[in-house]
């Protein structure tokens, strides 16, 4: 039976078999094979939702999305920096928030969760804060994050425990587990120098540098933009593992030499900057990891490549995803 897959995905991932993980990750990351099939053969569509847009709440720029266990949905607006809340039918019921640094109030509402009770948590990239909402998105209060380093990922575990994904450098990224009321408990740091193999630490690598992580049970995995690499941590012994991800055509990115022809047009340096993949996003799905890869910097509108890790440890390529 074909999976089901919305057009924006949340779902759990339940846990992976025949994967083994060690506690050093090193510069050699074990290669494997990859099945290429199509979107259709993969996947089929449940169901597609189109948000209201009133004149009073349109939304402009979806920056972070989720999903309430009785179908509410909760979407950031970078544009706007508030969050609006819809029916399951897509119908706007509240806008919570607005632009500003005081609390209920936003600057870039980038990560939306929600707890076991209802309560709706949203991660302020640029503040560093967490502003927490009740089951009835009343505001509550905030908590401001001090020394996680630079923001890339929030999620929830079973327990409610927070765990954040921040990097200290451009390419070093850190996980930190915090308690139900957001205060820190442990640190790991599952990914150490971060670069395209064979390539040393530069500006121009570390300014390219991004992270995006999936919680499954215990397990936090973790890509970044510059590799093919899918990196895991045990959230409760440390244990950290890492495997190549073989996506079809990938051209591990190179740091522009001074011999290089410099393209003269922006249609020129657009199609310069198509050499590589870049990973944009990492998904759960019950039995699966889906990331999604996308070729280029500019990457809005390109095609998407899907890698789907199975829990058997095997990896499926979808390359007609259709654009991002």
């Amino acid at each position: 039976m074909s999976n089901r897959i919305l057009a924006v995905s949340m779902a759990i991932l339940t846990t992976l078999s025949g994967v083994s993980a060690c506690h050093d990750v090193g510069a050699s990351i074990a290669k494997v094979s990859a099945s290429v099939e199509s979107l259709a053969s993969r996947f089929t569509e449940q169901r597609n939702l189109n948000f209201e847009q009133p004149d009073t709440g349109l939304l402009v720029r979806a920056s972070g999305l989720a999903i309430a266990s009785d179908g509410r949905i909760a979407v950031g607006d970078a544009s706007e920096d508030n969050v609006k809340i819809y029916a399951p039918n897509g119908r706007l019921q509240k806008i919570l928030g607005r632009k500003g640094d005081l609390p209920n109030e936003f600057r870039a509402p980038r990560w939306l969760r929600f707890g076991n009770a209802g309560n709706l948590y949203v991660v302020d990239a640029q503040l560093g804060r967490v502003e927490i909402y009740d089951s009835g998105l009343n505001y509550v209060r905030q908590i401001v994050l001090t020394n996680l380093g630079t923001l890339h990922s929030f999620a929830l575990t079973k327990a409610n425990e927070w765990v954040i994904l921040a990097s200290v450098t451009n390419t070093k990224a850190v996980i930190h587990l915090l308690d139900s009321l957001g205060a820190p408990t442990r640190s790991f740091l599952p990914i150490r120098d971060v670069r395209p193999v064979g390539t040393t630490s530069s500006a121009w690598f570390n300014s390219l540098a991004d992270f995006r992580f999936a919680i499954r049970g215990d397990t936090a995995f973790v890509v970044s933009t510059v590799t093919d690499s899918l990196w895991w941590v045990d959230l409760h012994s440390g244990a950290l593992g890492a495997l190549h991800i073989p996506i079809p055509g990938y051209r591990p990115m190179r740091e522009p030499q001074p011999s290089d022809h410099i393209p003269r047009t922006p249609a020129a340096l657009f199609q310069h900057l198509k050499q590589f993949d870049a990973a944009a996003a990492i998904v759960k799905l019950p039995t699966q990891i889906v990331i999604s890869f996308v070729r280029g910097v500019l990457n809005f509108g390109d095609p998407q490549t899907l890698a789907i890790f199975h829990d058997d440890a095997t990896w499926t390529m979808v390359q007609d995803a259709g654009p991002l």
